[in-house]
């Protein structure tokens, strides 16, 4: 009888810690003024650079530098491999737009660990941390963004502005 006592103990002691994991509440206030700042900009055509840190990411992963035109995401370089990423790989990066949506969405999931920084000039997420559930295995994501330039779009080319 004691080892079965024993096994109870262990097993309500466990489900307690496992169950009072502190979830950090999303802190909507600064994303909505991250976001307001950003849509006061009115910007639609701009290149930046993002970065994906995670460990089932498909590639590319790393640095790349992504044009968007009109709020879509138009065409992107992979830095570390010097190429133009194909337009299946496009696909699974983010207007700055997009990415507020996604926080928006994402934040309704109550995810275990959702950590925003807004850039200081434009408003944009700068870095985002994610874990969906912290007891899962290779949901950790990080995302990167910064060194936003705006750019004039003339005959489908891409032009920075000075």
């Amino acid at each position: 009888m004691p080892a079965k006592r024993f096994s109870i103990f262990i097993f309500c002691a466990c489900f307690v810690l496992l169950t009072a994991c502190e979830h950090k509440a999303f802190d909507f206030s600064s994303f909505s003024a991250a976001r307001a700042r950003w849509r006061s900009f009115n910007y639609t055509s701009y290149q930046i650079e993002q970065e994906r840190i995670c460990f089932f990411c498909q590639s590319p992963q790393g640095l790349v530098q992504l044009f968007i035109v009109d709020n879509k995401v138009t065409s992107g370089v992979s830095a570390l491999e010097s190429r133009a990423l194909t337009s299946s790989e496009l696909e699974s990066f983010r207007t700055v737009d997009q990415t507020f949506d996604w926080i928006e969405q994402t934040r309704k999931t109550k995810p275990d660990h959702f950590e925003i920084d807004y850039d200081s000039q434009y408003g944009y997420p700068a870095r985002i941390e994610y874990d969906g559930s912290e007891r899962a295995l290779d949901d950790e994501i990080t995302y990167y963004m910064r060194n936003l330039q705006i750019v004039a779009v003339i005959n489908s080319s891409h032009e920075r502005l000075k």
